[in-house]
């Protein structure tokens, strides 16, 4: 996993180098095309809450990971919600890192998605047992369907109550806490992790864009 995490690493140094025509003029500039990437999105807890993945009468229940085909790389779902803080774009544009400091950036994300990669796996262990309840129930209905005990009808009208009433168990089950934490904690490393590579007035930028999120791991 390291070596495909290094390797990501360089694929992504090398399309911000701007090597090529249409890249950047000096070796020190950034070509900032990517910074609305997912390579720089701050992955938090909701990512993995956005995995939720509805019954239907065609499939079942589940929650995927959020790091594709066991490789680490990371795509956010479209259910996450782009709020202040889940993406480190906004302030990436201000702070006019130079290549080096991007190279360093690149770093210190890769190395938190690979430590924080356990505890969103934890994350999802500790939901299984909710998901396969309600694929039974799921099962249930559908039998009821099939064996014309209920209608088309009714039968999306369980779907839905079923699809909400585990979504809300996922969200409260109180076996998250420690890997919610996990992750929280992880966040608070990279933003202290970042501002350790800032320098001169970066730092105040940084400060200052920090000071305006809220959420349950800043200023909280």
């Amino acid at each position: 996993m390291r070596f495909v995490s290094i390797l990501t690493f360089f694929v992504l140094i090398a399309g911000l180098v701007g090597c090529d025509s249409g890249g950047s003029s000096s070796p020190n500039d950034v070509d900032t095309r990517s910074f609305n990437s997912d390579s720089f999105a701050i992955v938090d807890s909701e990512d993995a809450f956005a995995k939720f993945e509805e019954a239907t009468l065609d499939r079942e229940m589940a929650m995927g990971s959020i790091f594709h085909h066991g490789d680490g790389d990371f795509v956010r779902h479209h259910m996450h919600s782009h709020g202040p803080g889940s993406h480190l774009a906004p302030v990436l544009f201000r702070l006019g890192l130079d290549m080096d400091q991007l190279r360093q950036l690149r770093v210190i994300i890769i190395e938190n998605r690979v430590s924080v990669r356990e505890a969103f796996e934890g994350l999802r262990a500790a939901n299984m047992a909710l998901i396969e309840q309600a694929n039974i129930e799921r099962r249930a209905i559908i039998d009821a369907y099939e064996a014309g005990e209920i209608t088309r009808e009714e039968l999306e009208q369980q779907m839905r109550t079923l699809n909400e009433r585990t979504r809300d168990a996922i969200r409260a089950n109180p076996a998250n806490e420690e890997f919610l934490q996990r992750i929280c904690d992880s966040r608070l490393d990279l933003f202290e992790a970042i501002r350790a590579m800032l320098s001169g007035t970066q730092v105040a930028e940084w400060d200052n864009w920090v000071a305006g999120l809220s959420n349950d791991c800043i200023n909280s």
